[in-house]
């Protein structure tokens, strides 16, 4: 029996970087949100000019909601 032939050189590491095992939910959702991500490489940067203009809009709402 050589060193090749024994079942842990066979199996793959656990932890490899972090990433969670190939058949897991985890991963699964990590490779939707990062294929999404491939698809639309500016969705973040969209969402983050989108969220600023509401919280933006919101502040004038309330600001001209006290004057009254």
């Amino acid at each position: 029996m050589g060193v090749g032939d024994r079942d842990y050189m066979k199996r793959p590491s656990r932890d490899r970087e972090g990433k969670s095992e190939p058949g897991s939910r985890e991963a699964n959702v990590e490779n939707l949100l990062s294929s999404f991500l491939d698809r639309h490489p500016n969705f973040t940067k969209q969402v983050s000019i989108g969220l600023a203009i509401f919280f933006l809009v919101m502040l004038a709402i309330i600001l001209l909601s006290k004057n009254h």
